[in-house]
């Protein structure tokens, strides 16, 4: 599922998968259009969904990260308390390389890495 809205990050989703897995789009983009792998798709053939609405949708994205956890986890590189709400925004800014998803907990009980 890729939801940023970012066209590359929408570009590089696509090629984190295996043959014949599926991708949702559900971010709307900058701008109309995102370059995509042709010849990835072709080779790979996966199932590319979009979804603009978000209605009843909510029990099967539960689901999807109950049942694969592990792996959601894996998305979440950097942890504030609220106190380091201004850390964490520049961190999103400046460390694009290094940081996917930065979380600001606002009861200050970070998760453990």
């Amino acid at each position: 599922m890729e939801a940023s809205g970012n066209n590359q990050a929408e570009s590089d989703a696509l090629l984190t998968l295996k043959a014949g897995e599926k991708i949702a789009y559900v971010g709307m983009p900058a701008h109309d259009t995102a370059p995509l792998d042709i010849a990835f798709m072709t080779t790979h053939e996966p199932k590319i969904y979009g979804v603009f609405r978000y209605a009843n949708t909510y029990p099967l994205a539960i689901k999807i990260l109950h049942d694969h956890m592990k792996e959601a986890e894996q998305l979440l590189t950097d942890f504030y308390s609220l106190d380091e709400s201004e850390k964490a925004f520049d961190r999103t800014r400046s460390a694009k390389g290094e940081s996917l998803k930065v979380i600001i907990y606002p009861n200050e009980k970070l998760r453990e890495k």
